[in-house]
C-alpha cells in the first residue's frame, strides 16, 4: 500500500525539499544508498549537486524540521532524512567534485 505524503508539513521556504526527497529519499540505509551512488547517472549526479547546494544553505532549517517531525512517525521526514544521508555520502565520496560532474 502506497503511503500518502503530506508535504504541507514543510514550511513554505523548504517546499523545494519535497522533490529531491521523493526522488532520492527512497534509497534508505547504507547498502541501498551506496549501490545507487555507484550507478548514478550523470543527470542524477548533477541534480544531486544542485540539491546539495540548496541543502547546505537550508541545513539549519531542515534539521530543525527533522527535530519536529520524527522519521519513525512521518514518511516525509524519513524521505528528507535519507536524502540528507545520501547527499552526505555523495559529498564525502567526492562525487560532487568539479571533475566528476558532466
Amino acid at each position: 500500500m502506497a503511503v500518502m505524503l503530506d508535504w504541507s508539513k514543510l514550511p513554505p521556504a523548504l517546499a523545494w525539499v519535497a522533490a529531491p526527497a521523493e526522488r532520492y529519499g527512497r534509497y534508505q540505509f547504507d547498502e541501498r544508498i551506496f549501490d545507487f551512488l555507484r550507478h548514478a547517472s550523470p543527470t542524477d549526479l548533477a541534480d544531486l549537486r544542485a540539491a546539495q547546494r540548496l541543502w547546505m544553505a537550508d541545513a539549519p532549517a531542515i534539521n530543525a524540521w527533522l527535530d519536529e517531525y520524527r522519521i519513525t512517525e512521518h514518511a516525509e521526514a524519513r524521505l528528507v532524512y535519507f536524502t540528507q544521508v545520501l547527499l552526505g555520502y555523495a559529498d564525502e565520496g567526492g562525487l560532487f567534485a568539479a571533475d566528476m560532474l558532466p
